[in-house]
């Protein structure tokens, strides 16, 4: 499992899929196809573990941001086996092949995957997430973070549905997450987002994104991670690596606290 991340140029899908695959064997998931976007497979790997808190990774609903992607497959090939033993944690770790291959935020058909959830028309991808819709909702029971860049940011940040204490706490070590990695962007206002950003986090409007219709749908932490896009490639890799790691941590202890 300790192949490095950029063993493959970091837009061959293919090779990608196929690295996957062999990884969720070894990891106890099962590798779901949702349906094809020109030919090009997208998957969910879907864990069968039963008695632990389920959470729900995301990425690559953008194909100019390739660093989530990879920092998943970084956590199927090189996280310790007990972040998969201690919870059910399952992935779409490639939303947006057609877009990844050409380097491009939209998808071959330039439909933004990351919006029509809630109201308009979904893009190619997002029909196939909306078809399995209550699926990935059990899958996220205890939580989900889909992990994206920001080219124009300098700085990480969180962006984020819902507000009460749980959420900062858990929205705080996301941004922990991150901090050997990045700086937190200044507070102010987040252009093309019409929020205001307040020590690095951001509380969303609605705006039909599939984390709104995650937290719409009852899962009760939804956020999207953004890190510097122009980073170098295998720091991006690593940060979202820990972001992941963290957040599983996370749930699993706020899980077993909430318990007791």
């Amino acid at each position: 499992m300790g192949t490095r991340v950029h063993a493959f140029h970091e837009r061959d899908v293919r090779q990608y899929v196929e690295r996957a695959a062999r990884a969720s064997a070894q990891r106890g998931l099962q590798v779901v196809t949702l349906g094809a976007v020109r030919k090009l497979p997208v998957i969910f790997l879907r864990s069968a573990r039963s008695g632990a808190p389920r959470v729900l990774l995301a990425a690559g609903f953008h194909g100019d941001e390739v660093g989530g992607s990879w920092g998943l497959l970084d956590v199927l090939e090189r996280s310790p086996q007990a972040l998969f033993e201690r919870c059910a944690v399952s992935m779409l770790p490639l939303v947006n092949p057609t877009g990844i291959i050409a380097g491009r935020r939209t998808n071959e058909y330039g439909e933004d995957p990351n919006r029509g959830y809630v109201w308009g028309a979904p893009s190619r991808e997002g029909a196939l997430l909306l078809s399995r819709l209550p699926t990935l909702v059990d899958a996220a029971t205890h939580g989900f973070v889909s992990l994206h860049e920001d080219s124009g940011k300098a700085g990480s940040f969180v962006y984020v549905y819902g507000n009460s204490p749980a959420t900062e706490e858990c929205v705080q070590g996301l941004l922990s997450a991150t901090a050997p990695f990045f700086d937190t962007v200044r507070d102010g206002y987040l252009s093309g987002r019409g929020v205001t950003a307040t020590g690095g986090i951001a509380v969303a409007k609605y705006d039909g994104s599939f984390e709104d219709r995650m937290f719409r749908d009852g899962v009760p932490f939804s956020a999207t991670t953004e890190i510097p896009g122009l980073a170098p490639f295998e720091v991006r890799v690593a940060a979202h690596r820990a972001i992941v790691e963290v957040f599983v941590e996370y749930t699993v202890v706020s899980t077993q606290r909430r318990a007791s």
